[in-house]
């Protein structure tokens, strides 16, 4: 996650989602790559620590519930360190 918060291009918005038994985000909304917000996700990504269920369907459903931009690709990448529930 963080070799991606890291070559993130300065036109692009981000969003950075934890999903267990519930799923949070870390912004309101995507963001517009700056300094800031990439130290404040790598300081979020690097305080996540793996534990409770792996259901992905929240964190799927929420990170699709915003429309992306026109004109603008969405990319979403799911990381996980075990077997998916409720997939």
């Amino acid at each position: 996650m963080l070799y991606i918060l890291d070559r993130l291009n300065p036109n692009d918005t981000f969003q950075v989602l934890s999903f267990s038994n519930s799923t949070e985000r870390l912004f309101k909304e995507p963001m517009k790559v700056t300094a800031q917000n990439a130290s404040e996700a790598k300081k979020y990504v690097a305080a996540l620590d793996a534990d409770g269920g792996t259901e992905m369907r929240e964190a799927v459903e929420t990170a699709t519930a915003t429309p992306a931009p026109e004109n603008r690709l969405r990319i979403f990448v799911l990381m996980t360190d075990g077997y998916i529930g409720n997939d």
